[in-house]
């Protein structure tokens, strides 16, 4: 399995790669699809899992891949 499952755009998987990453870990495979898809996620995962950039991730995305939420709460973070 490997980031372009998320279908996020060409420029943030360029700065995945860049950093070294091939392969989500088990949080962010089971996180960055459901907050994509504008859905609520708790995760509690090891310290140095990945859970920031699963969280981070969908930021970056186009706010129309959240079709639920409407602006202000398209990104919200608590």
């Amino acid at each position: 399995m490997d980031f372009t499952q998320f279908k996020l755009h060409d420029s943030i998987f360029k700065g995945i790669n860049a950093a070294g990453f091939s392969a989500p870990t088990p949080i962010q495979e089971q996180a960055i699809g459901p907050v994509l898809q504008g859905r609520d996620v708790m995760g509690l995962a090891q310290t140095g899992t990945g859970k920031t950039a699963a969280f981070v991730l969908d930021g970056c995305a186009p706010s129309s891949w959240h079709p639920r939420a409407s602006w202000p709460n398209r990104f919200r973070r608590i």
